[in-house]
């Protein structure tokens, strides 16, 4: 798809580990690509987890494309 940026919304629980503050971005190895992951907690009820995800809908929708310099593609990896 040659996209340099992605992002990956998953389900979790207050059992998973304390709550995040926020969405964390990971660096896919030898490609480059950048990968912003959110999470949802499903322990929320209903109401909540629906104006969540309309939230990060919105952030997702609305939000620049990260700046990635060419030097932060591995060797060997293109950015197109």
């Amino acid at each position: 798809m040659g996209l340099p940026h992605g992002h990956l919304v998953y389900a979790a629980t207050r059992q998973d580990g304390p709550s995040r503050s926020g969405p964390t971005e990971h660096v896919v190895r030898r490609v480059g690509i950048t990968v912003t992951a959110h999470a949802l907690d499903l322990d929320r009820p209903p109401a909540e987890l629906l104006t969540a995800v309309s939230h990060l809908a919105d952030r997702i929708t609305s939000a620049p494309e990260p700046d990635v310099a060419e030097a932060d593609v591995p060797p060997g990896a293109t950015r197109e």
